[in-house]
């Protein structure tokens, strides 16, 4: 008997959020509600028991740790975007292969054209991801860009370290491959 109380408890409370709920996205501009609903970080779903009860599990929303490149925001990708819109760079398409490799060529791009721009120390990986989805918009997350550093030590070389935020330079084969392969 208990536990059907607390079951009828616990329906009537996930009602009564759905209803707040609805109240709050009337009475709230679209956007800003959308916003909320959004982040809230968790999720109640309904199972039905082997008794053919009803039980409310409250599930935890998992937030991925990898974020996309399009919400990474980098001072050094805008700043080598300014230098490359204000002169003749050829940019890269989705096709672009070195060796047959899709990531090699973005990040070989990348990391030539910040050269280019006078960053001599180099660019960590999340600038790289940044850069490529500002100029071309080629998504490539930073996690491959790093296996494409690591697999790739003949062409890119660690350039510094700050912390724990490493950046990388293209080695002299590297930025003899960047010539041949994307100077104009």
């Amino acid at each position: 008997m208990l536990k059907e109380q607390l079951l009828g408890l616990a329906l009537k409370t996930l009602s009564e959020i759905s209803h707040t709920k609805e109240r709050i996205k009337n009475s709230v501009p679209g956007q800003l509600a959308h916003l909320y609903f959004k982040n809230l970080t968790r999720k109640a779903r309904t199972k039905t028991s082997t008794k053919n009860h009803k039980e409310v599990v409250i599930k935890k929303e998992r937030k991925s740790s990898i974020r996309p490149a399009k919400d990474i925001h980098s001072t050094r990708a805008l700043m080598i975007l300014e230098k490359i819109q204000h002169s003749h760079v050829r940019f890269l398409t989705e096709s672009d292969e070195i060796d047959g490799k899709k990531s090699l060529a973005y990040l070989v791009w990348a990391l030539g054209q910040a050269e280019q721009a006078g960053i001599n120390e180099g660019i960590s990986v999340h600038d790289v991801s940044s850069l490529l989805y500002q100029a071309c918009r080629i998504e490539l997350y930073p996690i491959n860009v790093s296996r494409a550093v690591y697999g790739n030590a003949n062409l890119v070389t660690q350039g510094s370290q700050k912390k724990r935020t490493k950046t990388y330079v293209l080695t002299p084969d590297g930025k003899a491959l960047f010539k041949n392969k994307f100077l104009l």
